[in-house]
């Protein structure tokens, strides 16, 4: 005799978020914990900080990021400090490699600040003895490059360096959410999701949970 039992749909818990946001960044690089408010590739777009200047992509075994429309490589990313330090991608080895289309490191509207209190750069001049419309592009440097620039060689090897960036969003509630068991993310929207092995929450997994269904 064959006994069949209607599962409430309550009861069927969808894990799935929870597993794919318990994985880091995979870029098969040496930068292996790049994790929320990061998404891309292994990580669907639910496991970050909903906005496209948190989206990663790997290129070449290399991980990288889009800020106000210029790719940089990830060089480095400190999940205590929140500390991202980044090369500018169409700059790596051959400051002369682009003649046009040069863009200026802004990060206004972003949740990345300049991270510090110093602000040093370096400036490139395009066209500059020409008749061409001159393109001046301004790019930060670490503050330990900047004296150290003599020729065009110290140039590319201080952008190579990268500079350091902060990311200023609430980290907080991420905290929580990982020290009581969770994952961070979205809901799908600008709202923080905590998923956890048992359900979804918007604040931590020890608060009362709402299951969510997988059917």
């Amino acid at each position: 005799m064959i006994s069949i039992i209607n599962i409430p749909k309550c009861l069927c818990v969808d894990n799935n978020q929870y597993t794919n946001c318990s994985k880091t960044f995979n870029c098969e690089s040496n930068i292996t914990n790049l994790e929320y408010p990061f998404w891309g590739e292994n990580r669907g777009n639910y496991c970050g900080v909903s906005d496209p200047n948190m989206k990663l992509t790997c290129e070449g075994k290399v991980p990288k990021i889009t800020i106000n429309f210029v790719k940089y490589r990830i060089l480095e990313w400190n999940n205590a400090t929140l500390r991202l330090r980044v090369a500018r991608d169409d700059y790596w080895s051959n400051i002369c490699a682009l003649s046009d289309n040069h863009k200026n490191s802004t990060f206004n509207n972003t949740f990345f600040q300049r991270y510090g209190n110093t602000s040093s750069k370096v400036t490139l001049l395009y066209n500059y003895n020409t008749s061409l419309p001159r393109s001046v592009v301004e790019i930060p440097i670490l503050d330990t490059q900047a004296a150290k620039i003599a020729t065009a060689t110290d140039v590319n090897q201080a952008l190579e360096k990268g500079f350091e960036l902060k990311w200023t969003g609430n980290y907080s509630e991420c905290q929580k959410c990982v020290d009581s068991g969770g994952v961070c993310g979205n809901d799908g929207g600008i709202g923080f999701k905590c998923s956890c092995k048992n359900g979804t929450s918007t604040t931590t997994c020890s608060s009362p949970l709402p299951l969510s269904s997988s059917m």
